[in-house]
């Protein structure tokens, strides 16, 4: 059983199981529609380039910082998930599954199509859904452990990593600071506000606001970090994931209407070309001073290239 086991490990490490094609371009949107396996790739001005079928369920997704996309995908049936980081020609590098000891229930992925958001940074990898918060250690595909779980009927729909490496998670009614290790720093809300049906959550630390998806009333608001009012709100129906893009702007998934662009003050700026897709992220723009070095290399090049020429 063990060398059965072990086997399939390694056969999910390096092999392809996707069909499609899709690149890793700078400043493009993935998004991914409601149980689907399906990865579509949008130009920065919102229009289909691209698509990649898995061969699985996809949930979040996010790109670490080793430029892999990671991603939480769910089996057909039954309970359970697991996260693949993979190139975009679809090769999964690496397969993480979270293991429980016997006797304890795996979280079920499929008592909601929101569950299985993601977070990544340099070190860990969380994955929200059903009643818990899971976290893996990067390199170590066998060290899923959760970190948070909510009391009965408090679900845990979304995380993002904080710069502190806290965390920042929506569970049903409410959004949770937490540290990094999953205890309860606060709830992130004034006295006076009540979320109700909370399914997304993001943080733009350079104009101090969280942003909160929600079912009911007006489903997208944007929340003081510190004080915990509510600054703007909008009504966007089933508005569901959410990403801070490099420009600042809030681009926001939905189960059942195309992804828009918000501004940080939630003003409507657009919308992407498909629609029901839920799960939402970017491929990074580099800073500025990383594009230096590019451009030179890319101006000599040229003129290496004339001076050969003539």
């Amino acid at each position: 059983m063990i060398r059965t086991t072990l086997s399939l490990a390694i056969l999910l490490v390096a092999c392809p199981v996707a069909s499609g094609a899709i690149m890793f371009s700078p400043g493009h949107y993935y998004t991914v529609e409601r149980s689907s396996r399906v990865i579509t790739q949008h130009s920065p001005a919102g229009e289909v380039v691209g698509s990649i079928d898995m061969g699985r369920e996809v949930r979040g997704m996010a790109f670490g910082p080793d430029g892999l996309l990671y991603m939480t995908t769910v089996p057909r049936t039954g309970a359970g998930f697991d996260v693949r980081a993979v190139t975009e020609d679809g090769v999964v590098q690496v397969s993480y599954e979270l293991r429980l000891p016997y006797g304890q229930d795996l979280p079920y992925m499929h008592g909601d199509d929101g569950y299985g958001t993601i977070a990544v940074d340099d070190k860990h990898i969380y994955v929200a859904g059903d009643g818990e918060l899971t976290r893996f250690e990067i390199g170590e595909p066998d060290s899923g452990k959760i970190i948070y779980s909510g009391s009965y009927g408090t679900y845990v729909y979304d995380v993002k990593i904080l710069p502190d490496d806290g965390l920042l998670v929506a569970v049903r009614d409410d959004i949770l600071e937490l540290s990094p290790s999953g205890w309860v720093r606060r709830s992130v809300r004034s006295s006076s506000l009540r979320y109700s049906g909370v399914v997304g959550v993001e943080y733009n630390p350079d104009n101090s606001t969280v942003y909160v998806t929600q079912l009911n009333g007006k489903n997208l608001l944007s929340v003081d970090w510190e004080w915990g009012y509510v600054k703007e709100s909008e009504y966007f129906s089933y508005a569901a994931d959410m990403f801070v893009t490099s420009s600042g702007d809030l681009l926001v998934g939905s189960r059942s209407e195309n992804p828009r662009h918000y501004s940080a003050d939630l003003e409507l700026l657009g919308e992407l070309s498909t629609a029901d897709h839920m799960f939402v992220t970017q491929y990074p723009v580099p800073e500025p001073s990383c594009l230096g070095p590019l451009i030179t290399a890319a101006l000599a090049f040229g003129f290496g290239s004339r001076q050969c020429s003539r």
